[in-house]
């Protein structure tokens, strides 16, 4: 639902570029290349490939009894083929905006859920399944290009921009690996459905991105 006014806002601002160049029939050519050589908007559809895991750890052991971290949650093997796509607009031989938006299903994985008494003894240690996970996130950048490597063989550009990136874990089902029942109060749990939903995590990463771009042909 972000995608869409985003994507809106830089389609409205090539139809007032074309609005504006209904010049006289003499001049119409001159100006449609000069408008050509100013301002320059590129699509581009690509793919990248992600492997590895996320830590959480708890602290609770201003309660007593608990220890520090209380519990740790673990989600590991979690791949993600992520689908990017991306505008950039030129303006004139230097300055550029680009917006990169980029969705994918995160397939798999496993969550281990470790829980821990005083003195950092185990009192539960759990494994769940990650069958319906997802992410998405959305960059927004302006820079500049600052060098071109000689007889036009490549440029280098610098830029600063925004990024916003959100991320959804949903584990299913209980796998009991440990259970210490002089820690745990009550009875140890027991094994759960695969299929019945257990714990989910939305992590949500606002972030500021400075870096470069070159390119040599």
């Amino acid at each position: 639902m972000i995608h869409s006014p985003v994507w809106q806002r830089w389609s409205l601002s090539l139809i007032m570029l074309a609005a504006v160049t209904v010049v006289p029939a003499p001049f119409a050519l001159a100006a449609e290349n000069a408008a050509a050589s100013r301002y320059k908007f590129d699509v581009g559809v690509g793919t990248w490939i992600s492997v590895g895991d996320t830590r959480w750890a708890h602290d609770a052991s201003v309660v007593p009894g608990f220890g520090n971290p209380t519990s740790k949650l673990v989600y590991k093997d979690v791949g993600t083929n992520v689908l990017e796509l991306t505008g950039k607009l030129t303006v004139g031989p230097r300055f550029f905006g680009r917006l990169n938006v980029g969705f994918g299903e995160i397939g798999g994985g496993r969550l281990t859920d470790e829980d821990f008494a005083a003195g950092q003894q185990l009192a539960l240690r759990t494994f769940s399944n990650l069958p319906d996970n997802g992410m998405w996130y959305l960059n927004a950048d302006l820079g500049a290009k600052v060098g071109e490597f000689p007889n036009h063989r490549g440029f280098l550009e610098v830029f600063a921009g925004y990024q916003y990136w959100h991320t959804k874990y949903q584990a299913t089902g209980v796998g009991v690996q440990a259970c210490n029942p002089a820690l745990i109060p009550g009875i140890c749990p027991t094994d759960q459905p695969a299929n019945g939903s257990v714990i989910t995590n939305t992590t949500n990463w606002h972030s500021i991105r400075l870096g470069g771009t070159a390119e040599y042909r």
